[in-house]
C-alpha cells in the first residue's frame, strides 16, 4: 500500500506571451526585441505590458520571461481644441442648469425610443413614481408622554 505522486520538474518560463489586438496568444523568445516583433508583420503596431497598458515599450526593450504584453494598435491622442481667451470669457461658457418637467406618459415614450435601447439605457421604477398623489407620513403612531408627579 503506497501513495503515488507524480511531480513535474517545471523550467523557468523562457518564453514571453503576447497577446495580439484580435485576441490570438502568441509566445515569443524572452529574449526577443520589441523592435525585432513590430518591424516585420505587425509593423506601425506597439506593444504594451500588461502592468502599463497606456505606455508602449521602447524599441530596444528585451521581453521579460514569462511576462505578459499585448500588441495594439498605437494610441490615438485627441487633438485639443485652442479657444481664445476672449472667447473663453464670455457668458456663453458659463454652466447653466436646465429643468425638464415630464408626465409620465412622455417619459415612458422617451425610454421605449429605439436610439436609448440601442445605447443600452436601463431605467427601473420604484412603485411610489407612479403614484403621484402620494406625500411622505409618518408610519409609528404618535408617543404619549406622561407628567411625573
Amino acid at each position: 500500500m503506497g501513495n503515488c505522486i507524480d511531480v513535474m520538474c517545471h523550467q523557468p518560463a523562457e518564453k514571453s506571451r503576447v497577446i495580439m489586438f484580435n485576441g490570438e496568444e502568441k509566445e515569443f523568445k524572452a529574449s526577443t526585441t520589441v523592435k525585432k516583433i513590430t518591424s516585420g508583420r505587425y509593423r506601425g503596431l506597439k506593444i504594451v505590458h500588461h502592468a502599463l497598458p497606456l505606455s508602449p515599450l521602447p524599441p530596444n526593450t528585451r521581453l521579460e520571461p514569462g511576462e505578459l504584453y499585448y500588441l495594439v494598435p498605437p494610441l490615438v491622442k485627441p487633438k485639443s481644441l485652442k479657444v481664445s481667451s476672449k472667447l473663453a470669457n464670455q457668458a456663453t461658457c458659463t454652466k447653466k442648469k436646465v429643468k425638464i418637467v415630464l408626465t409620465r406618459q412622455q417619459l415612458d415614450l422617451l425610454l421605449r425610443n429605439a436610439e436609448f435601447k440601442s445605447k443600452g439605457v436601463a431605467v427601473q421604477f420604484s412603485g411610489s413614481f407612479s403614484e403621484p398623489g402620494r406625500k411622505w407620513q409618518p408610519s409609528l403612531a404618535t408617543i404619549q408622554e406622561f407628567q411625573k408627579l
